[in-house]
């Protein structure tokens, strides 16, 4: 058998090239080239010993060893050359196609199509710039800034492919970064974009949980919810409403808002909001999620079962009386007792919502007020004072 060169062989236009051509079974035997003229070249033949008279002298030649080689090749050398050798056992050939290039080629980068790149922030970005050509061409990179990047830049480094390597990814390293291939036979460019994707959360929740927030709020009145991510770029945010309404951010209209921070705004509220609100914050690469249970409520007012509205209390001079006032529907966050005149001394105990009154003076007027100050409302239950015997 022969083992000869690979079966595609490019050479440049006067240069030289060895076409390997090895008998490998024994006995061995003369191996013979036929050119694509159909000449016929035998080993020895037209060369020396010597490889270097062979070189000076010749065009081309083969070797003791069945090498053929040629010299300063034109475009008449093109073509399929063919190692023929037999032996006793038999015989075989090995094909070889010669291409001769016109000695230049113009620089050509590969991947073009891969022209954007994506990194964490606070990563490294590598931006691939890999260029063929002949002569090797020269790599230029330019920033989103338009300017030229120098390979011994604490934040850019250029590899020996070409490639570059942003370091320390920032926002604002963001952009359209070119790189030109460029030798004495021409040109090519490629432009990639750089975007960096900064980790987000949502205010209340944490990377992508979705445990159900509970939001309470009053009939009539306005209501906020937060759902503010953080990070730039600013997130993508949208609002899901019961009744599968769908908000994005920004929104305004007469009963809802949403502001660009992701806040919603709910005006006028009516029980029949209540439900489930779906906070969303998308960007690329991720989502983070935040569900609400809206509850709505109406506004407070009194037990009915704590008697009529304007209840008179039997007093005795200087003793400790309780005045109860309860309410239902919401938890209060304040109460306000008004008394006659001011001056007395009392005790507020916020649970119970139970005022003790000491040291009753014969001078206070014949009413207490209570107040609730939570919804616009403001229910209110009298208590008349009533003397002993009175």
């Amino acid at each position: 058998g022969l083992s000869g060169p690979a079966p595609h062989v490019t050479v440049r236009f006067g240069g030289a090239v060895d076409l390997e051509c090895e008998v490998e079974e024994r006995p061995e035997s003369p191996v013979l080239w036929v050119l694509p003229s159909q000449a016929r070249l035998a080993a020895g033949s037209e060369a020396s010993q010597r490889r270097i008279i062979l070189v000076i002298t010749f065009r081309y030649g083969v070797f003791e060893n069945g090498t053929l080689y040629l010299n300063n090749v034109s475009p008449h050398e093109e073509g399929v050359y063919t190692c023929y050798a037999e032996n006793l056992l038999g015989k075989d050939e090995v094909k070889v196609r010669v291409r001769v290039t016109n000695g230049a080629s113009p620089p050509r980068i590969q991947d073009k199509g891969s022209n954007t790149a994506r990194v964490l922030y606070g990563e490294t970005a590598t931006l691939g710039c890999i260029a063929s050509g002949d002569p090797v061409p020269t790599i230029t990179w330019w920033s989103p800034s338009n300017r030229v990047i120098q390979p011994g830049q604490e934040k850019y480094h250029v590899m020996s492919n070409g490639s570059l390597v942003v370091q320390d990814a920032q926002s604002l390293d963001e952009g359209n970064y070119t790189c030109k291939a460029s030798s004495s036979a021409g040109q090519d460019h490629k432009v990639t974009r750089l975007e960096v994707s900064t980790p987000f959360h949502v205010a209340g929740g944490v990377g992508g949980a979705a445990d159900i927030i509970k939001v309470t709020a009053v009939e009539g009145q306005s209501k906020m919810v937060d759902c503010a991510p953080f990070g730039i770029p600013a997130p993508h945010v949208l609002w899901i409403l019961p009744g599968h309404v769908v908000l994005p951010a920004p929104y305004h209209s007469d009963g809802l808002t949403v502001h660009p921070n992701g806040t919603l705004e709910m005006r006028s509220l009516k029980t029949s909001d209540s439900g489930q609100l779906v906070c969303f914050a998308r960007k690329e690469g991720g989502e983070v999620r935040m569900v609400f249970s809206l509850d709505v409520r109406k506004a407070a007012r009194m037990t009915p079962a704590t008697g009529p509205m304007a209840e008179s209390v039997p007093l005795t001079p200087g003793s400790t009386v309780s005045l109860n006032c309860s309410f239902d529907t919401l938890t209060l966050p304040q109460l306000t007792w008004i008394l006659p005149d001011g001056t007395l001394r009392f005790w507020f105990y916020q649970n119970s919502l139970v005022l003790s009154v000491f040291c009753f003076f014969m001078s206070m007027t014949s009413m207490f007020l209570i107040k609730l100050c939570y919804s616009q409302t403001l229910p209110e239950r009298p208590f008349h004072r009533g003397g002993e015997g009175g």
